[in-house]
Order: C-alpha cells, then structure tokens, then sequence
C-alpha cells in the first residue's frame, strides 16, 4: 500500500519511469455556476505507456453522456491511467451514429439523459447489427439494488455507480469484462 504522506521520491520508488505521471486536470463546471477546481496528480500507470505514448493494450472507449464535465473526467481517467482511446457523446442518438462508425470496444452509458435515456438508447444500440455485440456498462446515480438488478436484466454488461474515481475506471472496467 502507497502512503498517501510520503514525498513524491518514495512514490516513485518501485515505478518504472514509463508508468508514472504528473499533471494538472482543471474542470470547469458550466458557466451559470462559474466554478473551477484544479486538481494536481501523481498518477502511477497500472498499464505501461511505450517510448511512443501509447499504451501497450489499447482500447477504445466511447462515454455517453449529456454532462461535459463528466465525459472530461472520465475521458482524463481512461487516458492518462490506462491510454486508452475516447470517443464522446452529449446524446444517445450522436452515441448511437459514433458507435456505429468508430465500433468501440466497450460504451459507458449514463442512464439519466433527456430526450433518450440510457435504457432507451441502449435498446436502439441492440437493435443495429453493427452494435449489438459491442458491451456496454452504465453510469448511474440510481445505486439501489433493485435498478442493479433491473439494469442487469436488460443485458448491460455492468453497472458502475455516480460519483466514482475516474483514476479506478480502467480496473473496474477490465474487471467487468474480464479483460
């Protein structure tokens, strides 16, 4: 276990160079609310990054989701502590047309969006031949267990529950599909 006290020296202890990090995220909340929170990491990669900056097990990641500031956090989780590529969707129905194009290998869906939600937008994507094999995993506030298990009954993959460490996405991702 890392200690959260130690110097950033004894963090790196035991880190090959290729898989430690440091960085500034600044998330902006929309412009009604005009608030910023900046964030400083010391992030150590669970998945090496080569000399070229790619990471060595590449995925593609589409998120959907009406919230920006959600698809920027997740999208900075799955990139810096995985590599991983991402695709974003302010709707169900841009989600369903960038799915359908860039065929990722896995969709995070929230379930509360207007117009589609995300139960209705992942029937749609079960409908089309081009996505019905693609896994999807939603994002939802709703952590009863009665909507887990509803969730699950629709054929989702998984469920991840609001608020989470977009850092941990990649693990919780690899280990509902068993990557």
């Amino acid at each position: 276990m890392i200690n959260p006290n130690a110097s950033l020296g004894d963090w790196r202890e035991g880190f090959p160079p290729e898989q430690s990090l440091m960085g500034k995220l600044l998330v902006s909340s929309s412009a009604q609310n005009q608030r910023e929170m900046e964030y400083t990491l010391n992030l150590f990669l669970s998945t090496p990054i080569s000399n070229e900056g790619e990471s060595v097990q590449t995925k593609r990641i589409l998120i959907i989701d009406d919230e920006e500031t959600i698809q920027t956090v997740v999208q900075f989780g799955l990139k810096i502590a995985a590599g991983w590529e991402v695709f974003t969707a302010s709707s169900g129905l841009e989600g369903i047309q960038i799915a359908q194009t860039q065929k990722p290998d896995v969709i995070l869906l929230d379930v509360m969006m207007p117009n589609m939600d995300g139960i209705a937008t992942f029937k749609k994507l079960q409908a089309h031949s081009e996505t019905e094999q693609i896994p999807v995993i939603l994002l939802t506030a709703k952590a009863q267990t009665a909507e887990k298990h509803q969730f699950n009954d629709l054929g989702v993959s998984g469920v991840i529950t609001k608020p989470f460490n977009s850092l941990e996405l990649p693990e919780q991702i690899s280990r509902i599909l068993n990557w």
